[in-house]
C-alpha cells in the first residue's frame, strides 16, 4: 500500500472512530439525563431528546447496520413511521357519505349546519403523541448500533447502572430526610413513596427495576471472569481482590437499586423486580460452575435482603389489595371504547377527551386518569386493533429475539440476559400501567431493548473486547 493509501486509510480509521465517540456519548447522555427532569414529563424535553437522539443516529457508523441490525432498524423505524402515518389518516376529513366518529354527527346537529366527518374525535393531528413515539423509536434503533460492539455495550450498561445508583441513592435519602420535596419542587403526590427524579411511582418503579436488573447482569458478567471451582481455595491462599471488589460493587448496586424499586410501593413493579432479577440470576448461573456454598450463601443473602424489604413493597396491597377497583372500571370502560371503533380507532391522543363520556362512578377522584393504565389497551382505544396488533407482533417479535439470545463471545457475555429481563420489565409492567410512555424511564427501557437486539444481530466470529 502507499503512504498516501496509508495515510487516507488512517484519517477514515480515525473519523470513524470519531463519530462512534460521538454516538456514544450523545447516546449515554440521554440515557443518564432523561430521568432527571422530573422524568421528562414536560414537552419541551421531548424535543430535546428526540433532537439529540437523531443527531446521535447520524452519526453513528454505517457498519453498525450489517445483518440482522438493518433487519430490526427497518422494523422498529417501520412501524413507527406506520403508526404516524394512521394517526395522520385518522384527522382527514372523510369524503361525504363515509361515517366517521359520531362526535361529528353530534356536532353539525348542534350547530345545526354541515361538518366534515373523521375518524378522529379530534380535528388536528396532536404532534406530543407523535413526537414520543418517535423518540422511543430513536432510543431503541441508537441502542441497537450501540449493541454492534460488544465494548460498547458494556459501558452503556454501567452507565445506566451508575446513573441508576445514584438516582436511586437520591430517592431514598430524599424520603428519609426531605419527604415532601421532589429535587426542588415542593411534592404534592405520592408523598411516603420513593420516586426519585420521578413524579409518579410506576416510571420510577421500572426505572429502578431496569437498573437493578443491569447490576445483576454485571455481578455474574464479572463472576464468570473468575475460576469458580478453585475459588474457595484462592480466598485462602492468592485472593482475585480486585475481582471480589468489582463484583461486591456491583452486588451492592443491584441491592440498592431492588431497594429503591420496592420503595416506591407500586406493586406490579416491585413484583417484576424480584421475579425478573431470579430469571436474570437463573439464566446466568446455569452455565456457570458455582460451588454449593458460594451458591447457598449468595441466594441466603439475596433472600434475606428481599424478605427484610417485601413487607414495605406489600404495605400498599395490604391497604389497597392487588387491584383497584376503578382501575378494573377503567379497562371496563376502555374495552367498550375498543367495541364502539375497533378498526379505525378513536384517534391519536383522544383517551382523555372520549374516555370521561364512559367513566363511571366506580373510578376514583384521585389518581391519574386521562391514560387507560394500559399502554397496549390505551393504543387499541387511539389507533384502532389493526395498528394495536402489528405493535403487539413487533414487541412479541423483540422480545423472542431477546430470550433466544446467547452470546458465544466473551465481550457480550450476559448482555442478552440483562435486556431480555428489562424488556420482559417493560413490555409486562405496560399491560397494566404505563411506564414506557413517560420518557424518563421509556427511552432507557427501549435504549437496552435496542441494545438487546445489536447484541443478538452480531456474529460470533467477529472479535471484540474482553473486559468486564
Amino acid at each position: 500500500m502507499s503512504g498516501s493509501g496509508r495515510v487516507s486509510r488512517f484519517v477514515r480509521d480515525l473519523w470513524a472512530g470519531e463519530l462512534k465517540g460521538a454516538h456514544f456519548a450523545l447516546t449515554a447522555t440521554v440515557i443518564v439525563l432523561a430521568p432527571l427532569p422530573f422524568g421528562s414529563v414536560d414537552p419541551s424535553w421531548t424535543v430535546v431528546w428526540g433532537v439529540t437522539l437523531a443527531v446521535a443516529s447520524l452519526l453513528a457508523p454505517g457498519d453498525a447496520l450489517t445483518g440482522g441490525r438493518s433487519s430490526w432498524t427497518i422494523a422498529i423505524l417501520g412501524t413507527a413511521f406506520l403508526y404516524g402515518a394512521w394517526a395522520a389518516i385518522q384527522v382527514l376529513p372523510l369524503p361525504p357519505g363515509l361515517p366517521g366518529h359520531e362526535i361529528w354527527r353530534r356536532a353539525a346537529s348542534v350547530i345545526e349546519g354541515d361538518m366534515p366527518e373523521r375518524l378522529s374525535a379530534r380535528a388536528y393531528l396532536p404532534v406530543l403523541p407523535l413526537l414520543q413515539s418517535a423518540v422511543l423509536a430513536l432510543a431503541c434503533v441508537n441502542g441497537l448500533l450501540i449493541g454492534a460492539s460488544g465494548d460498547r455495550a458494556v459501558r452503556l450498561l454501567k452507565v445506566l447502572a451508575y446513573s441508576g445508583a445514584a438516582y436511586a441513592a437520591y430517592g431514598i435519602m430524599a424520603q428519609a430526610f426531605t419527604p415532601h420535596m421532589l429535587l426542588w419542587r415542593e411534592r404534592t403526590a405520592y408523598v411516603g413513596d420513593v420516586t426519585g427524579p420521578f413524579v409518579g411511582r410506576s416510571a420510577a418503579a421500572a426505572y429502578f427495576g431496569a437498573c437493578s436488573l443491569a447490576w445483576l447482569g454485571l455481578a455474574f458478567r464479572r463472576l464468570s471472569a473468575l475460576d469458580l471451582a478453585r475459588l474457595p481455595s484462592a480466598l485462602l491462599v492468592d485472593p482475585p481482590v480486585a475481582a471480589l471488589l468489582q463484583i461486591g460493587i456491583r452486588a451492592g448496586g443491584f441491592l440498592l437499586c431492588l431497594a429503591a424499586a420496592l420503595g416506591t410501593h407500586a406493586r406490579a413493579g416491585s413484583a417484576l423486580a424480584v421475579l425478573l432479577s431470579l430469571f436474570v440470576a437463573w439464566r446466568e448461573s446455569a452455565h456457570l460452575r458455582i460451588p454449593r456454598i458460594l451458591r447457598y450463601g449468595g441466594a441466603g443473602l439475596v433472600g434475606a435482603f428481599m424478605l427484610l424489604l417485601l413487607p414495605t413493597a406489600a404495605s400498599r396491597i395490604s391497604s389497597e389489595g392487588l387491584v383497584e377497583p376503578y382501575r378494573l372500571a377503567t379497562y371496563a370502560a376502555s374495552l367498550e371504547l375498543v367495541r364502539r371503533h375497533p378498526f379505525a380507532g378513536n384517534g391519536l391522543g383522544t383517551f382523555p377527551d372520549v374516555f370521561p363520556a364512559f367513566r363511571t362512578d366506580d373510578v376514583s377522584s384521585y389518581g391519574t386518569w386521562d391514560r387507560a393504565h394500559s399502554t397496549p389497551l390505551e393504543i387499541a382505544v387511539e389507533m384502532g386493533l389493526p395498528v394495536a396488533a402489528v405493535i403487539g407482533i413487533v414487541a412479541l417479535s423483540v422480545l423472542l429475539a431477546l430470550l433466544r439470545a446467547r452470546s458465544s463471545r466473551r465481550a457480550q457475555r450476559g448482555i442478552p440476559s440483562i435486556c431480555a429481563g428489562i424488556c420482559c420489565l417493560g413490555l409486562a409492567y405496560s399491560l397494566v400501567d404505563y411506564p414506557l410512555q413517560i420518557l424518563g424511564s421509556g427511552i432507557v427501557i427501549a435504549t437496552v431493548i435496542g441494545l438487546g437486539l445489536g447484541v443478538a444481530a452480531t456474529r460470533p466470529d467477529l472479535p471484540g473486547s474482553t473486559r468486564g
